[in-house]
């Protein structure tokens, strides 16, 4: 289809990304480190983040919307990554999974070559209703690293979080 014209109806559009190398998915992106730290007790192989799916192995769906691009993890999770050279920017959305219920609440953060760029509020299920936030775009210069953390607020209890569409951009 590349240099087609295509006409369709607005409605029928899921989603709709760059190619060609303007922006990269993290969620398509080995992690260069995955740190796991529970609550209480023992880390277990389930724990694990799940790449363009939600935590519970079902599609990334938050605020009654269901996105095709993403990382499903559950608090106490922190995922590393190298930065390609050239990119400049990172964003994402940030949501609780609509299959945490009423109980999830966690905060979550990135953090650039170890030090905090964005740290934002905590995020419940009750007061947002699962509805995505989004990060404001993060420059990246000068960072060779990047890590996305998600932190527990009050226990860890169905803390089923998603990074929605994290990219890189150039």
């Amino acid at each position: 289809m590349r240099g087609e014209q295509v006409s369709f109806p607005l409605s029928d559009l899921t989603a709709l990304y760059q190619t060609g190398g303007g922006v990269v998915f993290l969620s398509d992106c080995p992690a260069a480190e995955e740190k796991i730290v529970p609550w209480i007790g023992e880390t277990y192989a389930w724990d694990r983040p799940r790449y363009d799916r939600s935590f519970l192995d079902g599609p990334i769906r938050s605020g009654g919307e269901t996105y095709l691009k993403g990382i499903g993890v559950i608090s106490g999770t922190s995922l590393t990554f190298e930065i390609p050279k050239g990119y400049r920017r990172f964003t994402s959305l940030l949501a609780l999974d609509d299959s945490a219920g009423a109980e999830g609440d966690v905060i979550f953060e990135v953090l650039l070559d170890g030090k905090p760029a964005y740290r934002g509020r905590p995020l419940r299920m009750l007061e947002e209703g699962g509805t995505p936030v989004r990060v404001p775009p993060i420059d990246l210069e000068g960072a060779t690293r990047i890590t996305l953390k998600v932190s527990y607020v009050d226990d860890f209890v169905r803390d089923y979080a998603n990074w929605i569409e994290p990219m890189l951009v150039r």
